[in-house]
């Protein structure tokens, strides 16, 4: 009997398969390649299923030229990162005419923002619902106030600016009611009363990155309010002291923390921290520029911090590098481990 073998080619797979494929690829790809391959992958690069997954970055050595000709052959693109460019405002008329469908706009480094460029965005685009302007310059102070105009935003980040303040910060939290992730980092001189009206107008936050150098334990108190909050990272906490640190051990969502230039905390405080419930949860631990921090309390986390992969330990001068394998041993699913002290860096890939 004569065994027939079915040959299997892309010709023979399905749509769906294909279209599973495809995700895979970037949209660039899609658009130049697939699209031209022949008429049914033309047709199956076109699903509006795929272009919820695909996204453009536009780096700072991709031409106008070549943005031209490109994005009108992806009107499907949901999602736009702009990364050290400073022709954003070519790039935004480029966007508005070509691409309809966008819900996501990421600048990161980008310079020369201007209120024209931002109300461009605001008119043609308003149901985003990601936008960051981090680490960007050059930015209009007005481009801050039309952020209000994005009432379905999800995710903001604008950090480094330099032109948001505490009343601006409230008018965003009562347009932006839906908003669940919000990056503020490097946003110097907000205040406790700034940042405890946004976590009161937004109870169902997620993920909250701050830059705490003008808030007191009243706002980190306020804090513990937060229930559903996975991240909380916190820089120059130098106002923190213990009874702070002590509320937010009552976030048991949190998955990832970072605490940044948080003189004022104990060991004592630190190691009840780590001893706490909430940290024994943890995936995700930073701990930066402590000077209470030991090796006594960082072999707490080797004992309780057992499910963190992410490890930082950096610029804590009391810490030792002996601790390094104690950590490696006790924390079983650690995946990595940044250890920083005196100018010299370890990044150990620690595999259990």
């Amino acid at each position: 009997m004569t065994e027939v073998t079915t040959k299997v080619t892309f010709d023979s797979l399905p749509n769906e398969i294909l279209l599973k494929i495809f995700t895979y690829l970037d949209s660039e790809d899609v658009c130049l390649i697939v699209a031209e391959v022949c008429e049914r992958w033309n047709y199956i690069s076109r699903d509006v299923t795929l272009w919820n997954n695909l996204n453009l970055i536009c780096s700072n050595n991709m031409s106008i030229d070549y943005l031209e000709f490109v994005l009108p052959k992806m009107p499907l693109i949901k999602s736009v990162k702009l990364q050290w460019r400073t022709d954003v405002d070519l790039i935004f008329k480029l966007l508005c005419h070509s691409c309809e469908e966008i819900r996501q706009l990421e600048l990161v480094c980008c310079g020369k923002m201007k209120d024209s460029c931002m109300q461009l965005l605001t008119d043609h685009f308003p149901n985003l619902e990601v936008f960051s302007l981090g680490k960007c310059w050059a930015i209009e102070p007005n481009c801050f106030n039309l952020i209000c105009k994005f009432s379905q935003l999800r995710k903001l980040n604008v950090s480094h600016s330099r032109c948001l303040d505490g009343p601006l910060l409230k008018a965003i939290a009562d347009a932006c009611c839906f908003l669940q992730h919000i990056n503020l980092d490097y946003v110097r001189g907000l205040s406790d009363d700034s940042v405890m009206y946004l976590l009161e107008s937004k109870n169902g936050l997620l993920s909250l990155i701050l830059y705490g150098e003008c808030l007191t334990d009243v706002a980190y108190c306020y804090m513990e309010n937060c229930k559903m909050l996975h991240t909380l990272h916190l820089s120059s906490c130098i106002q923190m002291t213990d009874k702070g640190l002590r509320s937010i051990t009552k976030l048991n969502s949190l998955k990832s923390i970072k605490l940044r230039l948080a003189k004022n905390l104990s060991t004592e405080g630190i190691s009840n921290f780590l001893q706490s419930r909430m940290a024994s949860k943890l995936e995700c631990l930073i701990l930066s520029r402590l000077l209470s921090m030991n090796d006594v309390a960082a072999h707490i986390i080797s004992k309780n911090c057992i499910r963190v992969r992410y490890l930082e330990l950096v610029y804590c001068p009391n810490i030792t590098y002996q601790i390094r394998e104690c950590l490696v041993s006790g924390c079983k699913e650690l995946k990595v481990l940044h250890f920083r002290q005196n100018g010299h860096t370890d990044i150990l890939n620690a595999v259990n």
